[in-house]
């Protein structure tokens, strides 16, 4: 059975999971949210006080990467994302992976569903 895999990629967790909710109630029994990003490392959301020097690197401040090693975290600093001097590359902006696997027939359907929700596919 030959079937197509869609990559969609979303700015937030709520869009995804409402893109997801569509098509599952459209039948889609493959559809699969994942987190991404350019860096290694587990994303962290918690906050680091700079005063306090709670944090291991730039790259923890600015990249919301946590458990870097000393060299991992300065090169990582270098990074045109960590100064801000640089448009967020496209996993930046758009961390959220909606992957959908169906019959190629029903790919579309599928797309257009993705997109109401706001995905890049």
């Amino acid at each position: 059975m030959v079937e197509r895999s869609i990559l969609a990629y979303f700015g937030s967790e709520g869009e995804a999971t409402q893109a997801m909710s569509e098509l599952t109630n459209l039948g889609y029994n493959t559809v699969q949210l994942d987190r991404i990003s350019l860096f290694p490392g587990e994303i962290t959301d918690d906050v680091s006080n700079p005063l306090t020097s709670d944090f291991n690197s730039l790259a923890n401040l600015t990249l919301g990467t946590e458990d870097l090693s000393d060299d991992e975290g300065i090169a990582l600093a270098a990074h045109p994302d960590a100064s801000g001097l640089a448009e967020a590359e496209v996993p930046r902006s758009t961390p959220f992976l909606v992957t959908v696997v169906c019959d190629p027939k029903q790919v579309d359907q599928a797309v257009q569903a993705l997109k109401r929700h706001g995905a890049r596919v």
